[in-house]
């Protein structure tokens, strides 16, 4: 192979391996402030992915926006997590959302220690911790 080929090569390598670097970084969890996801065709027992509390003062806040269910859509009950290494996780509460059916649903948990590991788990859905999937359009956490 001549070198302006190697080249080429070397550069494509290069181009991949930095879009590997990207999406692990990408996954890593996310740091203090907000974000906006979405849940489709979830089973209760579903857990978020993690991200690291800012440690400031105002609540832990998670809004539910259109929730859409395999069945008539009733509820969903939410429970948020600090992730502990080692231990058992600690359970932070569990709220019950009903409104996001046709608007939004608003749970606020007390306010984290900086650097705490938090994620959210869905419970129940109508109540069922059965085959109920559960559709959210848009979910807002405010850490």
């Amino acid at each position: 192979m001549d070198s302006s080929k190697r080249s080429i090569l070397a550069r494509r390598i290069g181009v991949g391996g930095a879009a590997a670097v990207l999406a692990v970084a990408m996954a890593s969890p996310a740091q203090a402030g907000q974000r906006t996801t979405y849940l489709s065709q979830v089973l209760p027992g579903f857990e978020s992915s993690r991200w690291t509390d800012d440690g400031g003062t105002g609540a832990t806040k998670i809004h539910f926006t259109d929730c859409t269910a395999s069945v008539n859509f009733s509820s969903t009950d939410v429970i948020m997590w600090e992730d502990v290494s080692f231990l058992p996780d600690s359970n932070k509460g569990k709220k019950t959302f009903t409104a996001c059916k046709s608007g939004t649903s608003k749970g606020n948990w007390p306010a984290m220690s900086s650097g705490d590991k938090v994620y959210f788990e869905i419970d129940a859905v109508n109540k069922s911790t059965g085959q109920v999937f559960l559709n959210v359009k848009t979910v807002k956490i405010a850490h």
